[in-house]
């Protein structure tokens, strides 16, 4: 049954960004029949079209990957501090916790850092003052 659930724990959040990010490349506006104009229709030339802003950059593969460093560090450290302590007969530490609990909380967490980084940095023209707060998508 932990076998299950720590699966469960890891496709979840993985399912959730998947269809996160392929919801983004659908074309929802295909779903009307084109109506061809009765009249001639004159020609005009399309703006310039600004290039949109790329939210997976070397920055951003930097940044979270930083991000996973550090706390692969902290799940190592953590794993050696208490399996040393339990050997020295510590009275605090009375079991080390198994691996398939601690990655999968461990995993869990990062993929909601992951998630809120990316929404932080990706453009949302509806909210008011989104050029201020994409810059904070690192922190």
């Amino acid at each position: 049954m932990k076998k299950y659930l720590t699966a469960f724990k890891v496709v979840i959040p993985v399912l959730l960004l998947a269809g996160r990010l392929a919801a983004q490349k659908a074309d929802f506006s295909k779903d009307t029949p084109e109506v061809l104009p009765t009249t001639p229709v004159e020609a005009i030339s399309a703006p310039a079209s600004t290039k949109p802003v790329r939210v997976f950059d070397k920055k951003f593969f930097v940044v979270m990957g930083a991000l996973g460093g550090a706390e692969s560090f902290r799940f190592t450290s953590r794993k050696l501090v208490l399996d040393d302590e339990y050997a020295a007969g510590a009275p605090w530490v009375t079991r080390v916790p198994s691996n398939q609990h601690i990655v999968g909380t461990d995993l869990a967490l990062y993929g909601s850092e992951f998630l809120v980084a990316y929404e932080l940095k990706k453009a949302h023209p509806w909210l008011p003052g989104d050029r201020f707060i994409r810059r904070l998508w690192w922190a």
